[in-house]
């Protein structure tokens, strides 16, 4: 009977650290002074798997900061669901080039002025009794001053920002139809 050494030793490793390399941060081309536009940044460990929960948005470091420099505030929440999802919302007020910077990766995108003209736009929605329950689509049609459509898909997130449903919440299933100032929602 042969006496054998049974004692093991492991190491135990601490969660992969995230990979600034690997981990994304997307927001749409352009945005709009005074309108939230919405980026999501996505964790990626060092495998480039999605890491991160829900305790991590609080220490997401997030700095936004406008075409002069100057800091503009940045909300970011966990996407509930999701690993390694974050939502990041900024809140231009200045046109020009605006830089996000989000665990350690950097984005920037065009602020543009806000050509729409609320005057000649419209919102038109089915006329007639709708039952409960039951669903509705309607229409904007963005204008500028010269009464001529605007707005690509890039102007759904200044919609999104400033519709509101039932003038409390923004409305966020604002949908571009493909056309030139067109909007469903």
């Amino acid at each position: 009977y042969e006496s054998f050494d049974t004692e093991t030793t492991f190491k135990i490793q601490p969660e992969p650290t995230r990979s600034t390399e690997l981990s994304t941060l997307e927001c749409p081309d352009q945005g709009f002074v005074s309108a939230t536009a919405r980026c999501l940044f996505t964790a990626r460990d060092r495998f480039n798997n999605p890491t991160g929960g829900a305790s991590d948005a609080l220490s997401l470091v997030t700095l936004a900061t406008d075409a002069s420099g100057r800091f503009v505030n940045a909300e970011r929440s966990f996407v509930t669901g999701s690993v390694g999802k974050f939502q990041v919302l900024v809140k231009p007020d200045t046109v020009g080039v605006f830089t996000l910077r989000c665990g350690g990766v950097v984005t920037t995108f065009d602020v543009l002025e806000t050509p729409v003209d609320a005057s000649l736009s419209t919102l038109v929605c089915p006329v007639g009794v709708v039952e409960a329950g039951s669903s509705v689509t309607c229409f904007i049609t963005l204008k500028d001053d010269s009464g001529a459509a605007i707005g690509d898909a890039s102007a759904t997130g200044f919609l999104r920002s400033t519709v509101k449903n039932s003038g409390t919440l923004p409305l966020s299933s604002i949908s571009y139809s493909g056309q030139i100032g067109q909007f469903a929602l």
